[in-house]
């Protein structure tokens, strides 16, 4: 793939809603590598703006690229991801307590067994 005339690019790849890519459409853009491009040259024309002076935080962007991870859709999944992950544990711990439990209730039926002599017990046929 390198060899087809693309020697110092980096393939991407990303999936968009339709209704948004309708709208990218209807802008003109039919190749999905041009408007990507476009937009990254937009994006870092938009950042370069940024780090000359202008720092407003409402633009969708930042210096930092840590704060750049600030998109509230990720943020909501990251949330949901949390709490799903909070109950897997909580009911793991509840499957846990009730594995030890009932190991301990083996270890003591096999503890009277081992307690209880041997012909202590009347023999199946003497039922009087």
């Amino acid at each position: 793939m390198a060899g087809d005339g693309h020697e110092g690019q980096k393939k991407i790849q990303c999936w968009i809603p339709l209704s948004m890519w309708e709208k990218i459409e209807s802008k003109g853009y039919v190749s999905p590598t041009h408007a990507v491009m476009k937009s990254f040259e937009l994006l870092l024309e938009n950042i370069q703006r940024d780090t000359r002076g202008s720092h407003n935080k409402d633009q969708g962007y930042s210096k930092n690229p840590i704060e750049y991870s600030e998109i509230p859709e990720l943020k909501a999944r990251i949330e949901e991801k949390e709490q799903h992950i909070e109950t897997l544990k909580k009911e793991l711990e509840n499957i846990t307590q009730m594995h030890n439990n009932y190991m301990v209730q083996m270890q003591t039926l096999i503890n009277q067994k081992a307690i209880e002599v041997p012909g202590a017990k009347k023999p199946w046929w003497r039922f009087w």
